[in-house]
């Protein structure tokens, strides 16, 4: 598998992707840790876009897909940064994918990216972006959330650091978290209710002995 390499921006409209099909039900946890740093790197750029890679692990199994995001990161200091757009800086990426793989055993699992306030969906250049991915690398999915600052609560609304707004978001801090998941070959980004999970849990620790 080729390690991230978008040296460039050109996209290729017409070289065909494969299609993959996934009919099994597909879970997507995050640690504690990811959502304190995505919600750190957040803050530092309340007027520009902003974004990281994610690292973690897939479990396939008979009916389902679960995919465990444990660590995240900005975009790097060589990263272009502006209200409406995001170059990361991809040297960094691949050093944090590297050592991910050396460390944990980690694989990239896609990019979180911080949009203005109350655009909570992927845009055409996201669709775009992903696509462009997909055209250069061996890969069959993306996760990619989205990060945008809420919109005023209505009176007597409450919300708490990293549980759920509503039913398909988390919440950090004054910012929400809307979680995508794209397939190769797909011509949407499919929505995904998040989940939190840590290292020490039951639940993990169950995954990792079974599976």
């Amino acid at each position: 598998m080729k390690i991230r390499l978008r040296k460039d921006n050109k996209f290729d409209n017409n070289k065909k992707i494969k299609a993959i099909k996934n009919t099994k039900t597909v879970t997507i946890y995050f640690s504690p840790e990811t959502l304190r740093v995505i919600k750190a790197e957040s803050e530092k750029s309340p007027y520009t876009e902003t974004g990281g890679i994610l690292l973690g692990r897939k479990y396939e199994m008979a009916n389902q897909i679960i995919f465990v995001v444990f660590h995240t990161s900005g975009p790097g200091p060589r990263a272009f940064k502006t209200p409406i757009a995001l170059v990361p800086d991809i040297d960094y990426y691949n050093e944090m994918l590297i050592n991910g793989r050396k460390s944990g055993g980690l694989d990239y699992m896609g990019e979180w990216h911080k949009h203005p306030a109350g655009f909570e969906n992927t845009s055409l250049a996201d669709l775009e972006q992903v696509n462009k991915i997909f055209a250069e690398e061996e890969r069959d999915f993306m996760i990619c959330p989205i990060v945008f600052e809420k919109l005023p609560a209505a009176k007597g609304r409450r919300t708490s650091p990293h549980l759920p707004v509503d039913k398909d978001m988390f919440t950090c801090g004054r910012f929400a978290i809307k979680v995508f998941y794209f397939l190769r070959g797909s011509k949407k980004m499919d929505a995904i209710i998040p989940k939190n999970i840590h290292k020490n849990s039951a639940f993990y620790k169950k995954l990792i002995k079974n599976y």
